[in-house]
């Protein structure tokens, strides 16, 4: 998700939904490379911790 220079609400459920199904496998959702609009979208929501984000 490095090159996402937009990210709207279906953006950030996208993932949201992918961490949850992550979760009830016993895993951990990783975001990379994770741009500075992904954090920054992810951060506002307050939803950034739920996710490794990587550079």
């Amino acid at each position: 998700m490095g090159g996402v220079t937009f990210l709207d609400a279906a953006g950030v459920r996208a993932p949201l939904r992918c961490h949850h199904a992550a979760e009830q496998l016993g895993t951990c959702l990783e975001i990379r490379p994770a741009g500075d609009m992904v954090r920054r979208a992810l951060t506002i929501c307050r939803v950034a911790d739920l996710f490794h984000l990587t550079a």
